[in-house]
């Protein structure tokens, strides 16, 4: 049985009970500081929404988010006794006032409909993909030694999975670009998907390897050269034949451009 197929067997409005307690028993409702989780389904395609509740909790700004939970599930399938990954969506129960105006909730969602679905197909055609996210996902690993096998994961992921994703935004009529500014949010509107693309993946990699520095911060420069070296391996399809040379490009280019897009529509 396809990992896709069990997904269809777990993620039923029936088995919504049978999963609040599978979370309550695997510590996931306390960790994740999840309200509610609800079933849903949209052009016929089912999935789990779960509401985290982030009062009092610093630097929690997000639309919606993927998640991915590995389970025991035999509470539901009882002769699977493995752990099983199953991807979810999160929700904050409120938006910080400082950003609720810029989020399109659903178009939120779609974008993270859209990874579940390609995480779905990842793992059938991909046997080292579970076990990537298990050793190498950036919230896993805990030393130094696995850094650049972890990055290489991360920045796979993003090339991967968002431009399908971010794509779909963009049809949807997203076409600007926020960010955070001493000031407030700068913000920039995109005149072609391809500009849209770069930026905003731009912005995906600035965050992830913000986020690596932080956690490994005696080793920034060992941490930008595996960045410059797998922008290079996976970055072709976003920034063409010399992928980080464009999005150095990308990134001198970023701050001036919102800068200047926002003084002129203030």
């Amino acid at each position: 049985m396809t990992h896709k197929n069990i997904y269809f067997k777990i993620v039923k409005e029936k088995n919504i009970q049978l999963l609040n307690k599978i979370f309550k028993e695997q510590g996931l409702i306390e960790y994740h500081h999840i309200d509610n989780i609800q079933f849903m389904c949209k052009n016929d395609f089912p999935y789990i929404l779960i509401t985290e509740n982030n009062t009092g909790r610093n630097n929690i700004v997000y639309a919606a988010k993927y998640i991915g939970l590995f389970l025991n599930l035999q509470k539901i399938i009882v002769d699977y006794k493995q752990l099983y990954y199953l991807p979810v969506i999160a929700i904050p129960a409120e938006y910080d006032k400082y950003i609720e105006k810029y989020v399109e909730k659903h178009l939120a969602i779609e974008h993270e409909l859209i990874h579940v679905k390609d995480i779905l197909q990842i793992i059938d055609t991909d046997d080292k993909y579970l076990s990537n996210v298990y050793n190498y996902a950036l919230s896993n690993i805990k030393s130094v030694e696995n850094i650049e096998k972890s990055i290489d994961f991360e920045i796979y992921k993003i090339f991967k999975l968002e431009p399908r994703a971010l794509s779909s935004d963009y049809k949807g009529g997203l076409c600007m670009i926020y960010s955070d500014f001493i000031f407030g949010i700068a913000k920039y509107k995109c005149t072609s998907l391809e500009e849209y693309l770069q930026m905003e993946i731009y912005n995906y990699l600035s965050n992830l390897k913000s986020t690596y520095i932080e956690k490994f911060e005696n080793n920034k420069k060992i941490i930008e050269n595996i960045f410059k070296e797998k922008i290079n391996k996976y970055g072709n399809e976003i920034y063409g034949e010399n992928p980080y040379a464009e999005y150095k490009k990308v990134k001198d280019e970023f701050i001036h451009k919102l800068l200047k897009y926002s003084t002129e529509n203030m």
